[in-house]
């Protein structure tokens, strides 16, 4: 079967997944090959070559020194090559019917032969699913796609375009993604401009900040910064500029590289992009992910080769792609930032992602980045969603220094960027327990500051009080939102999140009988929820990445535990990641924040709500356990107000190592551990207090949302969306008093307004969903029914002979009474004027030809004008009727009744006379 065959078998969701078994089924070796080299064709800039189809034109495998490794059409080293700004590549394809890894014999032979050559890379593109821990350290030098990149619909819907039509696949580049994001660059533009504008290029030196929210799209800002306002003040006659990013983390950089790289492509810009990763020498967890990363770019973890290169690539702009690590250290002469000074090379822009990491003390090379000395940046970016404000020794950096930046970015807040709808809102769902119920030992030691170790019964288990209460907290939460999926838990050490691991299974179908019954679908699905462990210390941190990856995937629920891996830089594809619990405490405001926001990812805009779930313990001022979570809530409150910054204090200061033995006093709110007691799963369901949210408790959490459900079914009844003094409120505010009356007037209009827009924390998601529904459906209904006015005005203006206000008013009056709106407001809505002349003409043409076909019925005037005003069919009133047509318009027939009344008044006359001869 051949795979243009293959492709087209099956249709649907999950074709690609049966085109993976039919691959499997038919042997796959020169399938795979085949729809390797068709995926690269569709995707790779330059030209690229299939050595099983194609001939590489004899000035290419000369230039590239390959032509003696083409055995007839095919490579020793290569299935495919790919040729780009001077530059070849080569995928070698290969196709395991058993084995998992891919071994170190098997690269290493591939690699001696394209070293004999000038191709520059070489990567293995491979149904294994990771390398051998021997290719890992041995050649770090080799780049792989492995499985997880060929199995998914996005690859799979590339190739079959492709076979079928000869599509290749199109890059978009990075546009502002909406007003927000470009009056902030038009602002910075301004700023720029304003300081720069009679300033040479090379004497520009500017440290911008921009202060965004986590997960608020920010990454995409620094590059369209750069296109629009800092690359045309470049001069090129000077040369091609040399710009950087420095990213936290390889994952980030990652992340980062991917956008730059499709950016460029889609605008066809001639730039080169690489990697510095002078770091890489041991760490075999970043070696591992550099073998990912090198597919995309070319990676330099050597000095002499990245000088090179620099030499080498005059006339292409370059963007040198590096973590923290790899940019300085005070114990090499490796690092990016060094080499640069050495080659008496500086960076005109540079994107500092996360720049709160490099808030240390000054003899931290983690400052590097925020120092000129190291390497000149003539323009820096630098991006956070978080301020580190530093004091005390060595502390030249710190975000609340007036120094730190001289332009700053339009501010965003979290409640912006939520009604932007740029992120999901974070909330809190805040679930008390009554220690009343405690035995007097947990109280003596919880009101010193410590928490007891408890035995969970008929189990092994012994772990802290607080690990009871957390796992009775999430399933109750679970129970209760059953529309959430993916719930992650962090906790401060991997031992922890192996330990709390198992212990959540050993406990969870104990907690779940006191909250459910077997025979509830939630009850099963909460039951049969895989539960993950996302940390490790071993070596295998991308294994795990694509592992969690893969859950939303595979299972409809999960349970993700992690210590640091899923903190800041990790991004939830598609926002899978819907809630989230710190299990153990945590006093760094920054890492609680970026932990929080991993769940906020807006992903597909189904859910609205990142909820954050806490346990504490009834309030008590002698308990210092409430204390250790109180930075959480913190926290956690100021992303849901969303109008302050999170910010992290740290003070800088001179140390002496303690002598050995001697102990400090153990400090308030530790979470020290004692001795312990043994319990049932149901101990702490029965403390259960009450279930509060955003932080407070509020009784009247379902009113709120019923208060919500009355509006709209008022608002519909009524009109309610066309009311200028909507009366809707008024009978809400009735319906609901013993809510309402807690506030003043003022403050019942401003609760209702926060009810109706959705904006209220006590609203259920549903709620908030609906409300967002009702506010669309409300506006169109608005159109629809205002157009359905202004028709039925236009009807009723027909009937009249004069359209002056008073008519018009009189018409909105009747209609405002109809439809429950002001009458002014209709007013405003009357036809054109020019309509109303024509009407005006219309109807005092219908009433002059009346007044002609029946004056001659009548022998007095005014019983004519009575008979016009009746029965004309025509509104007028008995003075325009007079004054306005029959006597400016009808003159004749003002003579014809003189005549008439002249007439009789002679007969009269004569009568008179006649009888008085008589």
């Amino acid at each position: 079967m051949d795979l243009k065959t293959l492709l087209n078998t099956h249709t649907g969701k999950d074709a690609h997944l049966h085109f993976w078994e039919l691959l499997e089924k038919h042997g796959g070796e020169l399938l795979f090959e085949e729809y390797v080299a068709c995926y690269l064709k569709a995707t790779l800039p330059g030209d690229t070559y299939w050595l099983g189809e194609d001939v590489v034109p004899a000035h290419i495998a000369q230039k590239y020194r390959f032509a003696n490794l083409l055995k007839g059409k095919r490579s020793l080293g290569g299935d495919v090559i790919n040729i780009y700004q001077d530059r070849a590549v080569a995928y070698e394809s290969k196709w395991f019917h058993e084995k998992e890894t891919i071994n170190l014999k098997l690269v290493a032979n591939k690699l001696v032969v394209i070293q004999n050559t000038a191709i520059d890379s070489l990567i293995f593109t491979t149904n294994a699913r990771n390398p051998s821990d021997m290719v890992t350290e041995f050649t770090s030098e080799v780049g792989f796609m492995f499985q997880e990149e060929w199995i998914t619909a996005e690859v799979f819907d590339t190739v079959k375009n492709y076979v079928s039509k000869q599509v290749k696949r199109t890059y978009k580049p990075m546009t502002p993604r909406d007003q927000f994001f470009r009056d902030a660059l038009s602002e910075l533009q301004a700023d720029f401009n304003k300081k720069f504008a009679k300033v040479a290029t090379s004497k520009i030196l500017t440290r911008i900040f921009q202060h965004w929210p986590a997960a608020s799209g920010k990454g995409s800002f620094p590059r369209l910064a750069y296109d629009m306002i800092f690359e045309p003040a470049w001069d090129y006659k000077k040369g091609c500029p040399i710009n950087l990013v420095v990213n936290p983390t390889l994952t980030v950089l990652k992340g980062n590289l991917v956008k730059q790289i499709e950016h460029d492509l889609a605008l066809g810009n001639d730039s080169v992009h690489v990697i510095y990763a002078g770091d890489v020498t041991k760490a075999a967890k970043d070696t591992e992910e550099l073998q990912t990363i090198r597919s995309l770019a070319k990676v330099f973890t050597k000095k002499i080769e990245f000088v090179k290169f620099l030499k080498q690539t005059m006339h292409q702009t370059i963007w040198i792609h590096t973590t923290v690590h790899s940019y300085e250290s005070n114990k090499s002469n490796s690092r990016l930032a060094t080499v640069m000074r050495a080659t008496k090379r500086q960076f005109y822009f540079g994107h500092i992602d996360e720049v709160h990491h490099m808030i240390q003390p000054d003899y931290s090379s983690w400052t590097a980045p925020l120092n000129d000395s190291a390497c000149k940046i003539q323009i820096r970016l630098m991006s956070s969603a978080n301020k580190r404000k530093a004091r005390g020794t060595g502390a030249s950096y710190s975000m609340d220094d007036p120094a730190f930046c001289d332009i700053l970015v339009k501010e965003l807040d979290e409640k912006t960027a939520v009604k932007l709808g740029y992120k999901r809102q974070s909330k809190m769902a805040n679930y008390l327990y009554n220690n009343s119920t405690f035995p007097t030992e947990w109280i003596e030691m919880l009101e010193g500051g410590s928490q007891p170790l408890v035995k969970l019964k008929g189990t092994k288990f012994v772990v802290p009080m607080g690990w009871f209460i957390a796992a009775d907290a999430i399933l109750r939460f679970r129970t209760e939102h059953h529309e959430r999926q993916h719930t992650k838990f962090t906790l401060n050490s991997i031992e922890n999140c192996q330990n709390f691991a198992n212990f959540f299974e050993a406990i969870r179908p104990k907690i779940l009988k006191e909250l459910s019954n077997s025979n509830d679908p939630v009850y099963r699905r909460l039951l049969k929820a895989p539960v993950i462990v996302a940390d490790t210390k071993s070596n295998s941190t991308i294994k795990i990445l694509k592992e969690v990856s893969a859950v939303p995937d595979i299972y409809n629920d999960s349970f993700i535990v992690h210590c640091r891996l899923l903190g800041e830089g990790w991004d939830p594809k598609d926002g899978w990641i819907d809630s989230a619990m710190f299990v153990d405490p945590s006093a760094s405001e920054i890492r609680i924040y970026q932990d929080v926001n991993r769940g906020s990812r807006i992903g597909n805009g189904s859910k609205k709500i990142n909820w954050v779930v806490q346990a504490h313990l009834v309030d008590d001022e002698k308990l210092q356990y409430n204390k250790m979570y109180e930075t959480i809530r913190t926290v956690c409150l100021a992303l849901e107000i969303g109008d302050d910054d999170i910010t992290e204090s740290v003070t800088f200061k001179e140390f002496k190592s303690l002598p050995k033995g001697k102990k400090t006093n153990r400090q308030v709110g530790s979470a020290e551990l004692s001795y312990y007691d043994e319990v049932g799963a149901d101990f702490f369901a029965k403390s259960f207090s009450v279930y509060i949210k955003e932080g407070g408790y509020h009784k009247f959490g379902e009113t709120v949302n019923q208060i919500l459900r009355d509006y709209i079914l008022l608002d519909k009844e009524k009109f309610g969306y066309l009311s200028i003094q909507n009366n809707v409120y008024g009978d809400v505010v009735k319906l609901h008093s013993d809510y309402f009356a807690n506030y003043s007037k003022n403050q019942q209009w401003a609760h209702l307004d926060r009810i109706k827009k959705g904006e209220h924390f006590l609203l259920s998601d549903d709620n908030i969903s609906r409300a967002i529904d009702w506010q669309i459906e409300r506006e169109l209904l608005k159109s629809n029914i205002k157009t359905t006015i202004q028709k039925e005005l236009e009807e009723g203006c027909k009937q009249y002979a004069f359209l002056d206000n008073n008519a018009v008013s009189e018409v909105a009056k009747i209609l405002g009474t109809k439809y429950n709106y002001n009458h002014r407001r209709i007013v405003e809505l009357k036809p054109k004027e020019q309509f109303l002349k024509k009407i005006e003409k219309q109807n005092q043409d219908k009433i002059i030809k009346f007044y002609n076909s029946n004056y001659k019925k009548f022998d007095n005037v005014n019983e004519l004008d009575n008979f016009i005003i009746d029965e004309s069919g025509v509104r007028i009133n008995r003075n325009q009727c007079i004054e306005k047509i029959r006597k400016p318009m009808l003159p004749n027939l003002t003579n014809y009744f003189d005549s008439i009344k002249a007439n009789k008044r002679s007969s009269a006359m004569k009568d008179n006379k006649i009888a008085q001869r008589k």
